[in-house]
Parts: structure tokens; sequence; C-alpha cells
């Protein structure tokens, strides 16, 4: 289903490219982290000079209910108009959650990390290039380093520290402030901001992604690298506990 200004529309249009766009998760009747991702958006309309679209998108956004229980739904604004669609995602099986999943380097150089625009070419790619290699992710490389996943956020581990790569080269996430909001309530686990270099993935032990349509998953290989021993343990008991904090979210907006 698809919706243009609030009304249901027949056919989805073509967009043009780098259009602004907000991806939910909608779950039993819940939207995922609802307020934070309209602040997302706020903050982007006012970085593009569409604020003026602000509370249209919000009321668009508002009245739209998916077809099926557990979907994404994805809000966009293409010049003045505000369409909501709702469609499958490739979710994570409960042998990833469990275990990990596997991921690769793509070098590829994003302008504005911090606003949330549709690439269309670049999804088309990239998403191609998963399916060939059998991935679930890839791992995004800026200037030699290691920035974000292609529709993720990427944190690594060493000695019991968790590591994100520099905020300036990276999409603000939902789910990570969640996370970390996760890990400071249940863990004294210390947080910092380190470029990982390619060559570095050799040193550290355990790595995870975060993400509206796969919220936290371990990772249990990067080309070669194949995690195993304590941090990548603590990866899977992470990702665990974020899906029970997901629970306790839909009772608490459910009343």
């Amino acid at each position: 289903m698809i919706t243009k200004n609030g009304a249901v529309i027949a056919e989805k249009p073509e967009f043009k490219d780098e259009f602004l766009y907000e991806v939910l998760r909608y779950e039993d009747g819940v939207y995922l982290f609802f307020e934070d991702h309209i602040n997302r958006l706020k903050f982007n309309l006012e970085k593009c000079g569409k604020f003026y679209l602000f509370e249209k998108a919000k009321l668009c956004l508002n009245s739209f209910i998916p077809n099926f229980n557990r979907r994404s739904v994805m809000l966009i604004v293409d010049r003045d108009d505000i369409y909501v669609t709702d469609f499958d995602i490739r979710e994570v099986t409960d042998d990833e959650r469990a275990h990990g999943v596997d991921t690769d380097l793509y070098d590829f150089y994003r302008e504005e990390p911090e606003l949330k625009l549709y690439r269309k070419k670049f999804k088309e790619d990239i998403a191609h290039k998963m399916e060939e290699e059998d991935l679930f992710e890839f791992l995004l490389v800026r200037d030699g380093a290691i920035s974000e996943g292609s529709r993720s956020n990427f944190y690594y581990l060493m000695d019991g520290i968790l590591y994100e790569p520099p905020k300036k080269n990276s999409l603000p996430g939902v789910v990570k402030k969640n996370l970390y909001k996760l890990l400071k309530e249940e863990y004294s686990i210390e947080i910092r901001e380190k470029e990982l270099s390619k060559e570095g993935i050799n040193n550290i032990d355990g790595a995870m992604l975060s993400g509206t349509g796969m919220d936290v998953v371990p990772i249990k290989k990067i080309g070669d690298k194949v995690f195993s021993g304590k941090d990548y343990e603590f990866t899977l008991e992470i990702a665990k506990k974020f899906r029970e904090y997901i629970e306790k979210y839909k009772l608490n907006m459910k009343g």
C-alpha cells in the first residue's frame, strides 16, 4: 500500500534520486521508537530547507496503518509531496541472531553522511552484490577506514570496550540511541569513538550492526576474519538483550 499526502494511490510513482526519507519498523501495532524517528525527520527537513512540511509528514505517518503486522514503513519527501509505503525487508533469521552474520568491505564515499538521503543506484548495486555474494551486509570504507554499514551502524569490541567509527562519518541511528540506553542500563561498558582501518580488523575480537530493519545483530565474519571468544560472545548477548528491550517497549506503548 502507498499513500500520497494521506490518500491511498494505485501505483507507486517514480522518484528522483537522493530523495529525503525515513524508515520505521512496525511490530504488533506499534511503530518502534516513533518519537526518535520523528525527531530525526524534523532534523533532516530543517537541514534541507523543508521544515514547513514537518507537520504534514507527521500527520501522514500517524494515519498510515501497514497491511501486515511486521513491516518496514518508508516515508518519502518528494518536492512538496509526502508518500508513505510499507514493504518487505530481508529479515534476520533466528540462526543469524544467535550466531552472527557474514559481512565484507565495500569502498564508498558518502557525502553529507548525517543526512538520510536515498541513493537509488547505490542501493540497487549493493543489494545485488550482497545477494550475489550471499552476504548480510557490506561495511562501507571511507578514506581507508570503516564508517558504517550500507544500511546500518557499525560497532566493534576490543578487550571489553565498545568502539564506534567517528560520528561525523555516519548517519545518526535511532536504534543506536536505544542500544546505548540499554548498555547504560544493563552494563558498565565503556563506549569510545575510534577509526578502524581495514587492516585493523585482524586486531578486534567482536563486532555488530544496528539498524531499523534489523535492530541489533552480531557479526560472525568480516571478509576472511571469523570472530570467536569473549567479545564475540558478548555481542550475541547484547543482540538477545536488545530484542527483550524491544518487547518491553511495545508493551509500554500499548499501555
